[in-house]
């Protein structure tokens, strides 16, 4: 787009209320009016020609949307104009530089502002610029730094007499060039190498087979190339090189090994705490596992029958020597309690004081023989009640209360027997 449909480079108002509008609220809160958040006001007060103005605004506004990207943008390259000038550059020369790196496809992807001051390009080397930035990974410093390194080359080789063919197919893919920009993390070995297209694919599958560490991944390119290097200046072609390379898989593995050899004790020492650490959890989620299992999947089996056991022991004491049957005989003939439960605690707190006592004591004289059967029963060494006793749940029916008969049958757990 011509200059002549650009609107001309205007100094803000230096009105009060424009200054107000244009402050940042921290310097309001500090009592000052400053104005320094229009960008503008930063280019008015560097008084520089009206052509650099102009194409300044003209390149912040294309370059940056919001307010503080814009005054990034005038802070990096109002520092930056001023060491050109310092250095001897011409301020139309700087202008124009703006002009033509404003219009370039570049300005969508946020690059440091003071890449636009250097020389302009032609449009073809604009577009190979283009073309391998467009690849690279969304990260400023390293996008910046390849179109630094890339204009650099181009434009030393475009100054050099080198045609803009020939310095595009020195250059080679965009496509390959990004990708091995991308695992070096560098632009600078992939850039001033200049390698046919199936060296460096070959060179950029082998960087990131070796997942090493990108300063890593850096020396590994800069060794390839200069190995590569080396080939072509023995005037060696790149089939037999490639060749003579081998496969990139195996040769990353080979590499990859020697570079972790080389790298510090501490790094093992931690790499080592982080392998047991893991090894020792995989150990114990297993053996978890391996108890958890069997008690999920399986049911409880109930094989002995410990109630028959003790009854059959039981059963093998003489009639004589045990005491149940005399406390059971004992419990039948006892006759229905005259108090209540809070009567029977009122005469066991208060004995002779409690006005309960002579129905207490009536109770005890009416049932003076199980009484005695009681007082006999405590002589006798052995209980020998068995839990499966017709008799007892005949005696435990009559009372009113659950037989024990069939108390805990084989298989049966305890809880489905006593609800």
């Amino acid at each position: 787009m011509n200059d002549h449909h650009e609107i001309a480079f205007t100094p803000p108002s230096t009105s009060r209320f424009s200054l107000l509008i244009d402050t940042p609220f921290i310097d309001l809160v500090r009592g000052r009016i400053t104005g320094r958040s229009n960008y503008r006001r930063l280019i008015a007060a560097t008084n520089l020609t009206p052509e650099l103005s102009h194409a300044v605004d003209r390149t912040v506004r294309r370059v940056a949307k919001s307010r503080r990207n814009r005054l990034r943008a005038t802070y990096q390259l109002m520092e930056a104009i001023q060491e050109e000038i310092t250095q001897g550059r011409a301020p139309e020369r700087l202008a124009e530089c703006l002009a033509s790196a404003g219009d370039s496809s570049l300005r969508r992807y946020r690059l440091d502002s003071r890449i636009y001051l250097r020389e302009p390009l032609p449009s073809s080397l604009w577009q190979v610029v283009h073309e391998t930035v467009r690849q690279l990974p969304r990260r400023r410093w390293l996008r910046t730094a390849t179109v630094d390194v890339m204009w650099q080359r181009l434009l030393a080789e475009h100054e050099a007499g080198v045609s803009v063919e020939e310095i595009t197919s020195r250059f080679g893919e965009a496509a390959v060039n990004a990708r091995l920009i991308s695992e070096c993390q560098s632009a600078k070995i992939v850039v001033l190498q200049s390698l046919p297209d199936a060296i460096r694919q070959v060179i950029g599958r082998t960087v990131r087979a070796t997942r090493l560490w990108p300063r890593e991944k850096r020396g590994v390119a800069q060794e390839l190339c200069e190995h590569f290097r080396d080939g072509i200046d023995a005037e060696k072609s790149v089939d037999e090189l490639c060749d003579q390379f081998g496969k990139s898989e195996l040769v990353a593995r080979l590499i990859r090994r020697a570079k972790i050899r080389c790298r510090p004790f501490t790094w093992h020492a931690w790499n080592r705490t982080w392998q047991l650490t893991v090894v020792s959890c995989i150990g114990l989620f297993l053996f978890w596992l391996w108890l958890f299992i069997p008690f999920a999947i399986t049911k409880p089996s109930i094989r002995i029958d410990y109630i028959a056991d003790m009854d059959d022991r039981n059963r093998a004491i003489p009639m004589p020597q045990r005491a149940w049957p005399v406390y059971r005989k004992g419990l039948e003939q006892l006759t229905d309690w005259p108090l209540d439960w809070k009567e029977l605690q009122d005469v066991f707190s208060k004995y002779e004081q409690s006005e309960h006592w002579p129905a207490m004591v009536n109770y005890l004289d009416e049932n003076a023989a199980a009484m005695n059967r009681f007082i006999s029963a405590t002589s006798i060494a052995r209980l020998g009640f068995v839990d499966r006793d017709p008799e007892n749940a005949e005696w435990l029916r009559a009372n009113g209360h659950r037989s024990f008969d069939k108390f805990n049958e084989l298989g049966t757990p305890v809880a489905e027997t006593i609800h």
